[in-house]
């Protein structure tokens, strides 16, 4: 498995706030909730021709612990680093980036 993992310190928001700070970004960018392959996820795309864009969450004692990466038909897993795909990656970092501006 092969994610990109972000940390959103929640110095101000509670768990509750911080999830539908994630879940509207989410839903403004296209995204859908899922469960895939028994994990619950928010993702867009297709596995087959253009990637599984993927995003989920969870939380330690401090923090909201947020990981993206691109899945293929075949179930391998890309994390947001590298060439390949390099235009939804891009956006996908930037999703990362505004979710912890908005946490933090």
């Amino acid at each position: 498995m092969s994610r990109t993992t972000v940390y959103a310190k929640m110095s101000i928001l509670s768990v509750d706030e911080a999830i539908s700070v994630f879940d509207a970004m989410m839903t403004t960018n296209g995204y859908r909730h899922v469960i895939y392959k028994g994990e619950d996820l928010w993702s867009a795309g297709d596995a087959v021709f253009s990637g599984l864009r993927c995003f989920s969450y969870m939380f330690d004692d401090k923090n909201m612990i947020i990981q993206g990466w691109i899945a293929d038909a075949l179930g391998n897993e890309s994390n947001l680093d590298g060439f390949v795909g390099m235009i939804p990656k891009k956006k996908m970092k930037q999703i990362l980036q505004a979710i912890v501006e908005r946490i933090n």
